[in-house]
């Protein structure tokens, strides 16, 4: 392989240090609250044949039946949680598989070009966010292989109708995985539009329209696609951005997508510095290729529709970052002027520091919690009685999901946001919960989960419950009921 930036030895040295780095983040990694989330819902699909939600039982109707969630995903995952036995690694594997097969399609662009090949590997791997939301149990990387998948149809030379159905199907697929995968369908049309004219860009928008139509099959076959607008509107995650100031608010940071920590912050900062230096020379000076013509659409699209500026959104966008940075860069190679190589190299170089950097965060993070499984199986000790209706952790779904019927803290920490009132009281949260005959509460300590806080601090009784353990992380009340006899029934006059 002739190489025109680095030596192929360095692009296998770079490529298997990454590799090592992402490996090496995977054992005892800690989990967030999307991986007994999303669990959950693929439980309840092999269980009882549909989604649906006890963790977040008296929320939006989401005991009865989910109507939006991550549709492709969770179908897809199921069989995989199915077979790792719903443990947290299981939960954690589909989003890798996906993040594999994003590499497999670079490599399938780039095919036939070994230089291109390997940067475009070293790129994607280095990539931060990839590291943590590769190992997370979510949608993105699903969705951003359907979108690639799906460009790397439409970037062909002939586009007969079969490959157009085709490129439309799998850019539907990505909005079926995740709605925010809508971007590729609109993206990929109006790229056709622009390259090919109206009548391929109509083949390649039926085609996605039908496939991400079948979002609302679920709720059209039970007849209760009103139960699917009610839980869009009302779904708390989407709720605070249904007005127009909020909405401006996220328009406004749209750029920390792209800037969050050193996960995102390095490739964006790779691909605008290398774009500029090569456009200060015309010899140099990118094209706007087709890639980049997409990346652009998408860009433009996503800050139109996203609701939000998470970090895990900039998945969606790595591989055609990849694509136009090692495309600009090579085919500019043979005409840098020493200035030009050095600073390409230079930004090359420290590329991989970003990733070093988010393997030492994560490293550090698995040391900081316990095992999810091991400290939940600890926890349940403390409360022997099965079947019996508790009030925990989400995370608390690993393990233990059959042996008690969950409601999550996280349930009242949404209920809380959306009814608008700041955190119950301690003693108010505790009285409903005797109300409804919770049998245990465990409580959680951890500064990154979404729950309803019960402090620490709390008292050792609190109403008719009574602290039975306690640690750094998590404390357990349990019920007691001959308290809770004497304060629901009066005393004797």
């Amino acid at each position: 392989m002739r190489t025109l930036l680095f030596p192929r030895r360095v692009y296998h040295l770079v490529i298997a240090g990454l590799a090592f780095l992402f490996a090496s983040t995977l054992p005892h990694r800690i989990e967030h609250f999307d991986d007994p989330w999303c669990a959950e819902q693929a439980y309840w699909l092999l269980k009882d044949g549909h989604v649906r939600s006890e963790l977040f039982r008296g929320l939006n109707f989401w005991e009865d039946r989910l109507y939006v969630f991550h549709k492709a995903f969770v179908y897809a995952q199921a069989p995989v949680l199915w077979a790792f036995n719903f443990s947290v690694v299981g939960a954690k594997t589909t989003p890798l598989l996906f993040g594999l097969a994003g590499l497999g399609l670079l490599l399938r662009y780039f095919r036939g070009r070994g230089e291109a090949q390997a940067l475009a590997a070293a790129l994607y791997l280095g990539c931060g966010t990839l590291m943590l939301f590769g190992f997370d149990n979510r949608p993105e990387t699903m969705v951003a292989a359907f979108g690639f998948a799906s460009f790397l149809v439409l970037s062909r030379e002939r586009l007969p109708a079969g490959r157009l159905a085709l490129a439309g199907a799998l850019a539907g697929l990505a909005a079926l995985t995740h709605l925010n995968g809508l971007i590729y369908v609109a993206a990929g049309g109006l790229w056709l539009l622009m390259q090919r004219g109206w009548r391929p860009a109509l083949g390649f928008g039926a085609a996605g329209g039908l496939t991400s139509g079948l979002y609302f099959l679920d709720a059209l076959l039970d007849g209760r696609l009103d139960r699917l607008v009610y839980q869009f509107v009302h779904d708390p995650v989407t709720a605070a951005n249904q007005h127009l100031a909020s909405k401006l608010a996220v328009m406004a940071g749209y750029h920390k997508t792209f800037l969050h920590s050193e996960g995102e912050s390095f490739l964006t900062a790779l691909g605008l510095f290398a774009l500029l230096v090569l456009a200060l020379r015309p010899a140099t000076r990118p094209s706007l290729s087709p890639a980049l013509r997409y990346l652009l659409l998408l860009l433009g699209l996503f800050w139109l529709l996203t609701k939000s500026n998470t970090a895990y959104y900039y998945l969606l966008f790595v591989p055609f970052i990849v694509v136009v940075v090692a495309e600009a860069v090579l085919a500019a190679a043979p005409c840098l002027v020493p200035w030009q190589r050095r600073a390409v190299l230079v930004l090359l170089a420290l590329y991989p520091v970003g990733a070093g950097l988010r393997a030492y965060h994560l490293l550090r993070e698995n040391r900081t919690y316990p095992d999810t499984e091991a400290e939940n199986a600890r926890l349940a000790a403390y409360m022997p009685e099965r079947g019996a209706k508790i009030i925990a952790p989400i995370d608390f779904f690993f393990g233990q999901m059959p042996n008690y019927r969950i409601r999550s803290l996280s349930y009242f920490y949404y209920a809380d946001a959306l009814q608008r009132h700041g955190p119950l009281p301690l003693p108010t949260f505790f009285d409903l919960a005797a109300r409804d005959t919770v049998r245990y509460v465990v409580t959680d300590q951890r500064s990154e989960s979404m729950v309803h806080r019960i402090p620490a601090t709390a008292p050792a009784r609190v109403g008719p419950y009574r602290r039975v353990f306690q640690d750094a992380w998590h404390s357990v009340y349990a019920l007691d009921e001959v308290r809770l006899r004497d304060q629901l029934v009066p005393a004797a006059p």
